[in-house]
């Protein structure tokens, strides 16, 4: 390669990392961040949408930080290798001594995160007759060494994130990277090891001509690439923020992949695809929709003939109520279900003096048998025990094993909001239940979007949000006329379901229980 080494050259060069498929946009990044100008690949909305800013605004100078906020699979890493190597052959090591052996930096959350991209820079490395000349020894699993031009050793090395940044300030650095850095713990709230730190430890330890790169997938507005952004991104000079979603950075990604994600999990997709900044923790039901789902009276319906019910409850002894809701899909099957909730009830214990289950369930018993319920879902807490009280009294309890998975947890949430949003969920006037529902939230994670049930003053956990949507959320699949006949519970009561259900609902895939 001896013409100026380039990060474009360097990505798509077949004596570089010969990508010469890269995108327009990440082709805009790379001559960005060498302070050259974008050139015409982008559309003038594409580079507003990319980089908050008019064309002419990029380029002007190479700047010391790089902000890429990037969905996945997008070749992030790719453009973090690139990096390292340019880092490690164009840094201005004039004032550093001879024997001195300078270091590029790639540093992750876990040392696994960091190593894929070192070893995707390795690879490319050993396969291109040029760069393959620079390297000096065999690669460790944590270590390359380079030999430049001017004749002096650099190293490339995986570096585990650490308190007050150790790790990081022991050598002069040609370059970093801080592989998914919304990840890191934040400074402010007071994590020990946090990416406030690890940046102005790498940072401070720039030779003169080194970068800094941040790439990650938003996990939230908060944290150091949150502010980064806000501060930056439409503003280039010595730190540049790049938006790059999947699809902009890398266009090959399948587009069914993306919208089927988005059709399960629309905060997942939007975070991991989109690169938006998904609230870490919002409501999960919108407050107005709750109250105007909410009935004048009466507090509890009586049963009425015919009708079928479905009854759930989160069970708790200490400090967490114990909830029951009953629920009823008000039209014909074949037609667009309303659901209501005729009761909803709670019994509360404490740590000195806990509820008595036996006594609990005997009470729900009494509850339940008005309405013709045979069976109560439940999550997974003591069900074989708390099951075999309930038979005591007339009912089963039927736990539901989709409680312990995550995406099916998140659809039953996601479904009985729609319910509330379309006005097709009625509730009872109990201000207990309408403030568990307020409070349920939304959560972004490293692994996706999480459901919290927030803790108050009281002790509670919204105990009856998990009661109201397993029971409307199976009230809706459940037929609304008949009645549970005789012989229901064929199998065992705990692992059944009544036998009228439609044809739809007989699917074996239906509820996945």
């Amino acid at each position: 390669m001896s013409a100026p080494i380039t990060l474009e050259r360097l990505l798509v060069d077949p004596s570089g990392f010969d990508l010469p498929t890269a995108s327009p946009l990440q082709l805009a990044v790379t001559r960005a961040a060498d302070g050259r100008p974008i050139g015409a690949d982008l559309t003038d909305d594409e580079v507003r949408r990319h980089f908050g800013c008019e064309r002419s605004q990029l380029g002007l100078v190479a700047p010391v930080l790089m902000v890429i906020v990037a969905g996945v699979r997008g070749g992030k890493s790719f453009l973090a290798a690139c990096a390292a190597v340019k880092g490690c052959l164009t840094a201005d090591l004039s004032r550093t001594k001879r024997h001195e052996i300078p270091r590029f930096a790639i540093i992750a959350p876990t040392v696994d995160n960091a190593e894929a991209t070192f070893r995707l820079l390795v690879g490319a490395m050993q396969a291109s007759p040029k760069l393959s000349r620079l390297i000096v020894g065999e690669p460790t699993a944590d270590t390359l060494m380079l030999r430049r031009p001017d004749g002096r050793t650099v190293e490339i090395v995986v570096v585990a994130a650490s308190r007050g940044a150790v790790t990081v300030r022991s050598r002069w650095l040609v370059g970093f990277v801080l592989d998914e850095v919304a990840l890191f713990g934040s400074e402010p709230t007071g994590a020990v090891i946090n990416a406030e730190e690890l940046l102005r430890g790498a940072e401070t330890r720039l030779v003169p001509g080194a970068q800094g790169w941040l790439i990650s997938s938003p996990y939230g507005p908060q944290g150091l690439l949150w502010e980064l952004y806000k501060a930056h991104f439409g503003t280039p000079g010595r730190v540049v923020v790049v938006h790059a979603p999947t699809r902009a950075m890398n266009p090959s990604f399948p587009a069914e992949q993306v919208d089927a994600i988005r059709a399960r999990e629309p905060d997942v997709a939007a975070r991991e695809y989109d690169a938006a900044w998904v609230d870490a923790a919002e409501a999960f039901f919108h407050g107005p929709s709750i109250d105007a789902a909410v009935r004048a009276s009466p507090l509890v319906r009586p049963p009425v003939t015919g009708g079928r019910y479905v009854a759930a409850w989160d069970a708790g002894t200490r400090g967490n109520s114990w909830t029951l809701v009953v629920a009823r899909n008000l039209e014909p099957s074949g037609r667009e279900p309303r659901i209501e909730l005729p009761c909803a009830m709670q019994w509360t214990g404490s740590k000195t003096k806990p509820l008595d289950p036996e006594a609990t369930i005997k009470e729900i018993g009494a509850v339940l048998a008005p309405y013709g319920v045979r069976e109560v879902l439940s999550d997974s807490w003591s069900a074989d025990a708390l099951g075999a009280l309930a038979k005591r009294y007339g009912f089963a309890v039927r736990e539901w094993a989709g409680a312990s998975r995550t995406d099916r947890k998140h659809e039953m949430y996601r479904g009985v909001g729609v319910l509330l949003s379309s006005g097709r969920l009625e509730l009872p006037d109990h201000p207990v239940l309408k403030n568990d529902l307020k409070l349920v939230r939304r959560k972004a994670t490293a692994n996706g979007v999480a459901i919290d049930l927030p803790k108050t003053p009281d002790g509670r956990h919204c105990d009856f949000a998990p009661a109201v949507v397993l029971a409307a959320f199976f009230a809706e699949r459940t037929p609304a006329r008949g009645g549970y006949a005789p012989g229901v519970m064929l199998g065992g009561a705990s692992r059944t379901w009544v036998d009228a259900w439609s044809d739809e609902a007989r699917r074996p895939d239906a509820f996945n229980f």
